[in-house]
This record gives structure tokens, C-alpha cells and sequence, in this order.
């Protein structure tokens, strides 16, 4: 297999990455990143002074210069390097060690050793940490010198420690002396240097100081006790450490039990205090990896709390739930976790000593989910109150009336019917409209009706219901709009009449044909419009402009044409009574000589049945017609020009059912104009 090495120069990347950019080519960036270096095996593990052995790896590379091998801390000499094995001889000095290998800079520090045969070698330390005083044995051969021969050094030290005994053969033991510190052991036998394969941990003894907070809790609670020395770790990485221990014992005279610490710090443990401790009085012991600690602290058992009962054990999102324990001792909110399903409960009140209150969380699932409560840290049984329904809030889905004039709108005497959901999962504390009390009836569950009174403010409103224990009020997306005398209903009877207008072309600037107005057709001069296929879209009866644009008949400027009794008219279904009609002129320009007559009409009946203006301005066939406006008379006073004039019709009285038009009707030369901003209809 084919490999390519980082360890080449930079010049030869780049002279590389030049050569192959031509056409065509394909062109592969080489970026210096150094590989992970592994040890994975020696062979063999034992020899003397002048042997050579083989390390197997990977990674190591194929330039000699830049990989090292190491015995402890003696250097090896490097035979042969390559990518996954390096040969190495042992030179003169070296004694049994660990292996390190360094490759371009990257150090790997194994576990494995290699033993030098003929020459003093340490192969363990037994065990490699103690407390001051202890004895520590060194296992190994050739070792059997006497010991004023040796020089034992510890981190620290400048003496050497004072041996247990005279060295045998292969082993001898020697006392942690005082001062020592944690770190390499120097060992010299007949002023010699020899390796010692492991770092030594000096070992503080562990003292316990308190119990953190109250020295009293609950079984399955937490205690946490305070202390110096508690989670000592050790250099030497092959060591596997027992876990701190922690005991609970009777006063009153039993066996310990055994507690789990589930936190160890140095100065801090989190303890299990075990389930299956009775109340009374005990002491906690502690033993480390290395030791009983001397010290034991007293903490008392309390009883365990007990649940009594929980109401209601159905609500609605929000709602307030009673919680009632014995046992509850010295409590705060923050001992206390009520669950509804996986979700906490909210708003934790503590009542007394026996009661809190929790509101019941935001949920988006409804029905009947478990409940679960710790106290203390204790896990509660929750008996009979191991489950919670939750109701669907009251919800409405629509709002509509029998009004005459949209479903939309309503007056007194008119039936609301209100639709939705869950209307008799609880009880109907009010329900308002504009600004008054709603008279209303619960029909099921699915369904209130309802009235309005006369001291409903005017104008659009939603309907608010509070429900006893709905936290949020239940209000309709759809608005109702409160009309009395002088309401303006011509947005339920008539199409664009008001600014903004909207045209057939949707523009928005400019002469367009207005939507829901009709136009009539003449030959010659007569009619707005002179092309009967013109009818549909002549272009004409709407000007579009930022203001919202004006509904419009001209003549002359711009291309109009002439207009001889044109009317641009609509018809629609208006219920039976009596109204004002409001018409706000934005200007009238009918200056010069000529036809300039110019009024509006409200007729009963269709298309056929509307009056025709003769060049007098008189309405001609006027059978039919119940209302009029001359625009260009005011009185007496005859205007050839004016702007912003609002003309009012009084006691409209629609006594039929049918059709009525109401339209517009000029006999207009050239540069003529009618503009209009606005068409309203008003109750009585």
C-alpha cells in the first residue's frame, strides 16, 4: 500500500501543487496535519545492555531524524524507522522502564515495559501512593545490594528514605518520608541511575467537617457533608480506586448501612440517604480508598411525608390544586416538585405545615395524565392521586346572528348563536359585549345563544366569557358589529362605495372600471358608454390615485368621451325600513357653456326600471324613482364648480322586497367632471 507522508518540506508541497495544475489534471492539496501516533506492542520486552528490540505502532513515519525512543528516561538508539515498527538498542545505563516514543515533536507515554537484564531494574512499586509513614515496596532484580548503597529520593526530598529493611534480591521497602511530595521517585543504586516505571501520589488524609444545612432529612433524601481531602486522585493511571463510602449507623446500637454517594468532591459528598432507614438518630462514617475517616457526624431520619389528598384531581390549564401532607416539617417551595406528566408544576404556595397549592402547567395534550411529587427529596406514593385530568379549555369557534343585514352584525332583538367547545366543562362566571353584560343561554355543550342589550357601545366588539376556573378568558375571533340609529350599513347592501376603491384592471393609479358598477349604452352621444362591448370594462368610472382614488364620470379631458344621460349605476337587495342616504362629493367642475347636468337616483326595481335625465336635467320615466340629488342645483343657487360638498337623503322608506338601484345619471359636454369619495347608508 501506497502512503504519503506529512514530514516532507514545505518547499516540496508547493513545488508538488505547482506541477499538477495544469489542464485536465487533477490537482490533490496536501496540508501538513500530523497524524496520531499509536504503540501498540514490543517485541521482545526483556534483554540486556546491546540488544536490539522491535516496537510495533503506527504512524511513526519515515524520517529517522524525527523520531526518539525512550526507556524511562534514558534515550534508545534508533536502528530503523518505519511507518509501523522502529528498531531500537539498548545502550549502556539503561534499567528497566516504561517506553515512550516521540515522533516530530508528538510524545506517546505507554504502559508497556521493557526489563534490562544484568543491571539493577525496577519493574513495580507496591503500592505507588501512601500517607507520610507508610511503607512502599519496590519489586524488581539484581537488586540485592546493601542499602548504603541505594539513594531513594522522593519529590521533595533531598535525603534518601529510610528503609523497612535490608534489600533482597528482588525487592526491598522503604518509609514515605516526611516532607515528600507528590511526583517521580529518583532511585540511584551504586551511584548508578535506575528507572522507576511509576509516578508516587503522597497521600493527605481526609477529614470530615459538617453536614451541610440541616443535619436531618428523609430516607431516599440527599445529605451533603462538607470535608478536606475527600476525592484525592493518583498519578500512576493504571491504579483503579475504590469509590468513597459513606454509612449510616444507628445510634440506638445496629448494623451500618451502606449509602450512595452521588457526587465526590474534595471538600464535598452528595449522599443517598438509603429507603430503608426508620426515623431516629445515626451517625454518618466515611471511608476513602485509603482510609476510615476518624470523624462521624450525627443526622437525624425524620418521618417520611405522607400524602393525604389532592383537589380536584381535574381542572383546567391554570387552575389551583390543594396538596395536603403530613410530615412536612421545615418546608419551602424549592423542597417541593409536583409533576403533570413530564411538565412541573407551576406557581408552588406554601398554605401551612401540612398544605401548599400548585397551579396546574401549560399543556397541550388534554386528558388524563399520571401526577408524581417529590418532598424533600423524597419520592411520594401517590395512592388514589396518581392521576390528572385536564380538561379542555372552553373554546369558541365562531359567532354568528339573525340580523337582517349580515350574519356579522346584530341589534337588539337579534339571537346570537355562539359555537365551540367544552361550554359546560365549568361554569359561566360573565359574558360581556361592547362594554355590557351578554343575556345568555348554555344550550350544550357546544353551543350558547345570546342577546344584546340597547346599551352595547356601537361598532365592532368581541365576546368575552370567564369561566370559574378557566385562568384565561375565552374570547371569539370573530367581532360582531353593534349597529343602532345612524350605523352605516352600506358595506352589507352595497359594493365599493368608499375609499379605498378597488377597479376591475387592479390598478392603482390612473382611469380604470370600477368593481360592482354597471354601465348603460347609447348610440351616438347617448349613454357612458358609445361601444356596447365597452360595457363590461369601458375603463372609465374610476380614477385610482394614493388617496384611495374617487369614482368618477368625465368628459373631454384626457379622451373622455361625451355622455348624454350616462349612468353608471348598481343594483342590490336592501331589507324593508326607513334610511338616510350620505353622498360626499369631491368635486363637481362643470364651468363653460353646454350640457352640464349631473344627479343621483334611487330607483325600485333593476336596470329597466331606473330614470333616464333629459339635457334639462329632469328625470324622465321616473316611475320607479324613490330618491334623487341634483348636483349641479343647490337651491336656488346654481355652482358650476365646487369641492367637498356632502349631500344628505333623508327617510329613505324601502316598504318592498326586490331589487333597488342607485346610480349616478350626466348629461355632460366636453371637460366636464362628477367625483365622489364616498356612499353611506344609515339606519334611522
Amino acid at each position: 500500500m501506497k502512503k504519503i507522508y506529512n514530514y516532507i518540506l514545505p518547499v516540496l508541497f508547493t513545488v508538488f501543487a505547482a506541477s499538477c495544475d495544469g489542464d485536465d489534471e487533477e490537482v490533490i492539496r496536501m496540508q501538513n496535519q500530523d497524524p496520531v501516533v499509536t504503540v501498540t506492542s514490543v517485541s521482545d520486552a526483556v534483554g540486556y545492555v546491546g540488544n536490539e528490540f522491535t516496537i510495533y505502532g503506527t504512524n511513526f513515519g519515515i524520517i529517522a531524524n524525527d523520531v526518539e525512543v525512550f526507556v524511562g528516561n534514558t534515550k534508545l538508539q534508533l536502528i530503523s524507522c518505519e511507518d509501523e515498527e522502529l528498531t531500537v538498542r539498548v545502550p549502556e545505563g539503561t534499567t528497566a522502564g516504561r517506553i515512550s516514543v516521540v515522533v516530530y515533536g508528538q510524545r506517546v507515554d505507554t504502559q508497556l515495559m521493557y526489563d534490562v537484564l544484568g543491571v539493577p531494574g525496577i519493574r513495580t512499586v507496591i503500592p505507588s501512593y501512601g500517607f507520610v509513614g507508610d511503607e512502599i515496596k519496590f519489586n524488581g532484580h539484581d537488586l540485592g545490594v546493601p542499602s548504603a548503597h541505594y539513594k531513594v529520593l522522593f519529590s521533595g526530598k533531598e535525603e534518601s528514605a529510610t528503609f523497612m529493611a535490608e534489600p533482597e534480591m528482588e525487592s526491598f521497602s522503604v518509609k514515605v518520608p516526611e516532607g515528600a511530595q507528590s511526583g517521580e521517585i529518583k532511585l540511584n543504586i551504586t551511584d548508578k541511575p535506575v528507572n522507576v516505571p511509576v509516578a508516587f501520589t503522597v497521600l493527605k488524609h481526609a477529614a470530615l467537617d459538617a453536614v451541610k444545612g440541616e443535619a436531618a432529612g428523609y430516607a431516599t433524601g440527599m445529605a451533603s457533608v462538607s470535608g478536606t481531602n475527600l476525592n484525592q486522585a493518583v498519578l500512576d493511571e493504571t491504579v483503579v480506586l475504590q469509590p468513597v463510602k459513606a454509612f449510616f449507623t444507628p445510634k440506638a446500637g445496629g448494623d451500618a448501612v451502606e449509602a450512595e454517594v452521588k457526587t465526590q468532591e474534595d471538600e464535598l459528598l452528595d449522599i443517598q440517604i438509603p429507603a430503608t432507614l426508620a426515623p431516629g438518630d445515626y451517625t454518618i462514617s466515611v471511608t476513602t480508598p485509603f482510609e476510615k475517616i476518624e470523624k462521624t457526624l450525627d443526622f437525624e431520619i425524620l418521618p417520611n411525608p405522607v400524602l393525604t389528598s389532592i383537589e380536584p384531581l381535574k381542572g383546567y390549564v391554570g387552575a389551583t390544586v390543594t396538596v395536603v401532607a403530613e410530615n412536612l416539617g421545615t418546608i419551602a417551595k424549592e423542597d417541593i416538585q409536583m409533576m403533570f406528566g413530564e411538565t412541573p408544576a407551576t406557581d408552588i404556595t406554601i398554605v401551612d405545615e401540612s398544605t401548599f397549592t400548585v397551579k396546574v402547567p401549560s399543556l397541550t395534550t388534554f386528558g388524563e395524565i399520571p401526577l408524581s411529587m417529590t418532598i424533600h427529596g423524597v419520592e411520594m406514593n401517590m395512592g388514589d392521586y396518581a392521576a390528572f385530568e385536564i380538561l379542555a379549555s372552553p373554546v369558541i369557534t365562531s359567532v354568528e346572528t339573525d340580523n337582517k343585514f349580515s350574519s356579522k352584525a346584530v341589534q337588539v332583538g337579534n339571537t346570537v348563536t355562539i359555537k365551540g367547545t367544552g361550554f359546560r366543562n365549568s361554569t359561566i362566571s360573565s359574558a360581556t359585549f361592547g362594554g355590557q353584560d351578554l343575556n345568555y343561554t348554555v344550550v350544550s355543550d357546544t353551543e350558547i345563544t345570546a342577546s344584546v342589550s340597547e346599551q352595547c357601545a356601537e361598532g365592532e366588539d368581541v365576546i368575552t366569557f370567564k369561566f370559574d376556573d378557566v385562568v384565561v378568558d375565552v374570547v371569539s375571533s370573530d367581532k360582531l358589529n353593534m349597529l343602532k340609529a345612524g350605523s352605516d350599513i352600506s358595506d352589507y347592501i352595497l359594493t365599493n362605495v368608499k375609499q379605498p376603491f378597488e377597479s376591475k384592471e387592479g390598478k392603482t393609479s390612473g382611469h380604470c372600471t370600477p368593481v360592482g358598477w354597471k354601465f348603460n349604452y347609447g348610440a351616438g352621444n347617448d349613454g357612458f358608454c358609445h361601444n356596447e362591448s365597452e360595457i363590461e370594462m369601458p375603463g372609465e368610472g374610476l380614477y385610482m390615485n394614493d388617496q384611495g382614488g374617487l369614482l368618477v364620470i368625465q368628459s373631454g379631458w384626457e379622451g373622455r368621451s361625451k355622455k348624454m344621460n350616462g349612468k353608471m349605476f348598481q343594483i342590490f337587495n336592501i331589507p324593508q325600513g326607513i334610511y338616510d342616504v350620505v353622498i360626499d362629493v369631491a368635486e363637481l367642475a362643470t364651468s363653460g357653456g353646454g350640457r352640464k347636468k349631473a344627479g343621483l337616483f334611487i330607483s325600485k326595481g333593476g336596470e329597466e326600471q331606473t330614470p333616464n335625465m333629459d339635457a334639462s336635467g329632469n328625470w324622465t320615466e321616473n316611475t320607479n324613482l324613490l330618491k334623487s340629488v341634483d348636483f349641479y342645483k343647490l337651491g336656488e343657487t346654481y355652482n358650476e364648480n365646487y369641492k367637498d360638498r356632502r349631500f344628505v337623503i333623508e327617510n329613505l322608506t324601502i316598504d318592498y322586497e326586490g331589487e333597488t338601484t342607485l346610480g349616478f345619471a350626466v348629461h355632460f359636454d366636453s371637460n366636464r367632471a362628477l367625483k365622489i369619495s364616498s356612499i353611506k347608508v344609515l339606519l334611522k
